[in-house]
């Protein structure tokens, strides 16, 4: 039975955040990329515009392709001047996708469509 990612994300009191992740990269090459910032013992980094509602600690789902692959659990978010950085650990937690896409912008109200470039 498939997992309804989107129902949990949206329903859990832990306030995870999704982010998008850049389609014109393949998704093997984020997994190469997070591996390399383990092996260096190095933070993930997202700028996003707004200040989550989320914790150290919580989820950060990464949206590829309109499907959840993944999670990393963050480790700090911290409010600059114009700008959120989100701070997480990159050890990937994997989430197998659902075999549809979910359209789940509207559904989710902490999910972050633009993020900086890396």
């Amino acid at each position: 039975m498939e997992r309804d990612i989107i129902r949990e994300i949206s329903e859990s009191k832990n306030r995870d955040i999704v982010i998008h992740m850049d389609s014109e990269k393949h998704w093997s090459e984020y997994i190469v990329f997070l591996n390399s910032l383990k092996e260096s013992d190095l933070f993930y980094e997202r700028v996003v515009s707004e200040l989550p509602k989320s914790n150290k600690g919580s989820r950060c789902y990464l949206s590829y392709n309109n499907k959840i692959y993944a999670w990393l659990e963050i480790y700090s978010i911290t409010k600059k001047v114009n700008s959120v950085l989100i701070q997480m650990f990159p050890y990937l937690n994997l989430v197998f996708p659902s075999l549809e896409n979910t359209d789940f912008k509207e559904d989710y109200r902490y999910f972050y469509d633009n993020p900086s470039k890396q």
